[in-house]
Parts: C-alpha cells; sequence; structure tokens
C-alpha cells in the first residue's frame, strides 16, 4: 500500500446497471476492464484477474471487506492493489498528485513515462531515454537511446506523439 490517495481507479455503472472496475493507470494491468461485482477468475490478454474481499486469500475465500467493502486486485495470483469503495471526489487526490509529481522518492518526479499495450498484448514503454519492450510471456528488452532524435522517433513511431523537442521532467519551482 502506498500514500493515500495515490492511484484513481473508477468504478463505470453502464446504462443497463453494470458495474466494470476500469484502471488506465496503473501500468501492467488488464487490457479490458474488469466485472466489478465477480468475485471469480477473469481472463484478460494480460493474465488471470480477481476482484476480491480485501484481506482474503488471493483465491478470495477468507476475509473481511471491512465497514465499507473495501477489495483487492489480483493478478496470477499475487495482489496488486487494494481498492477503497469509499465514494470519493477528485480533490481527494490533490496531496497524492502532489507527491508524484515534486517527491525525489516519486519515479514521475525522475523521468517522464509514456507506455502502452501493444497489438500482441506485449507493451512499450519509454522512461526518459530507456525504450522497454515487453512481450506477452512478460520477457524484456531495454535499449538506451543515445541522441535526442533516436527519442522523438521513438515518441512518433511507438506512441503517435509527434514532439520538436525531447520532454524533460519539470522541478519545482520551475
Amino acid at each position: 500500500l502506498g500514500i493515500p490517495y495515490d492511484h484513481l481507479a473508477l468504478r463505470v455503472r453502464t446504462v443497463d446497471g453494470g458495474d466494470w472496475l476500469a484502471d488506465v493507470g496503473f501500468g501492467a494491468h488488464s487490457h479490458y476492464p474488469l466485472a466489478f461485482g465477480e468475485r471469480g477468475e477473469q481472463t484478460d490478454p494480460a493474465g488471470a484477474f480477481r476482484v476480491i474481499v480485501a484481506g482474503a486469500d488471493p483465491a478470495g475465500v477468507r476475509g473481511s471487506a471491512g465497514e465499507f467493502g473495501d477489495l483487492e486486485v489480483v493478478r496470477d495470483g499475487r495482489s496488486q492493489y487494494r481498492l477503497e469503495t469509499r465514494p470519493r471526489v477528485l480533490g481527494d487526490f490533490v496531496a497524492g498528485a502532489w507527491w508524484h509529481s515534486t517527491s525525489p522518492a516519486s519515479h514521475f518526479a525522475r523521468s517522464l513515462v509514456c507506455s502502452r499495450v501493444t497489438e500482441d498484448g506485449g507493451r512499450v514503454t519509454l522512461s526518459g531515454r530507456t525504450l522497454t519492450i515487453t512481450d506477452p510471456d512478460g520477457g524484456k528488452t531495454a535499449t538506451d537511446l543515445g541522441s535526442d532524435e533516436e527519442v522523438l522517433e521513438a515518441y512518433r513511431k511507438r506512441f503517435g506523439i509527434v514532439l520538436e523537442r525531447v520532454p524533460v521532467v519539470r522541478r519545482s519551482g520551475d
């Protein structure tokens, strides 16, 4: 568990009343929304997921959800994070966003990160000047990009982002 309010996952209710967990910011997560109320295994190209009662074993058998019904997201038998199911407003996340953007302990303050799922179910990530290709089975190949031209080409070819110059992390007060 990290600092309070440092990550926002969305519970989305469809017009037919179905509830879904959509989490586009967690990194290596499900490719598709997870059925919020389903406690059994949910198969996804990124692995086998379960949304279980917080504190339960990874199979979702034991545990107490507590007063507000907190949940855990489990991927391939390993807990990924806990979901507080209490209603929140966006303003609750301001302090966490500030910490992530200013603290020297936050990887977001040390390097810009751009990442996406690839067509084959892998992932491509550009962190600073390091381009990492993750294959669908989890194998990784990292390449250090030496020139600005290589970085700009990676943004363009891998993410469809056309930039005039390599972006840099803004420091506090900049």
